[in-house]
């Protein structure tokens, strides 16, 4: 069986390479899993991630997964990063798709982060969003 952590990991992988105003600005191969500041013009990194336990319930099938997406761009500012994030902001207002039998109650983007790359060569956003998942009876 998935772990919640993986199956919300490979749902926003899948929505944003899937979503054709992320595409235009950023190629899917550049959709990453991924931990360095990248090189291509324009990245967007999905990896680190928190997952809490929700005891909702006495069968407690239910994870809180707190996922951190990068957004990097090319451009010495922070506005081509700003406008990226809000198009990755409003790719994930609906709720993610998961698999094997995982299902969304909810979901948002809880907060976005815009700081300056120190060498001042890319923008850069950090979005942090927040699932809450169901697991699956077993």
């Amino acid at each position: 069986m998935t772990f919640a952590p993986v199956a919300v990991h490979r749902a926003l992988r899948a929505r944003l390479a899937g979503t054709a105003a992320i595409v235009a600005a950023v190629p899917a191969a550049q959709i990453v899993d991924a931990q360095t500041q990248p090189e291509a013009p324009a990245t967007i990194q999905i990896g680190e991630a928190t997952a809490l336990r929700e005891n909702l319930t006495l069968a407690r099938r239910h994870a809180r997964v707190l996922a951190k997406l990068d957004v990097w761009t090319l451009a010495g500012g922070t506005s081509a990063a700003r406008n990226l994030a809000g198009v990755v902001n409003d790719a994930l207002r609906d709720d993610l798709e998961l698999a094997d039998g995982f299902r969304v109650l909810d979901q948002q983007v809880e907060r976005i982060v815009f700081s300056r790359d120190p060498s001042s060569e890319r923008g850069h956003a950090t979005l942090y969003v927040g699932v809450l998942v169901e697991e699956p009876i077993q």
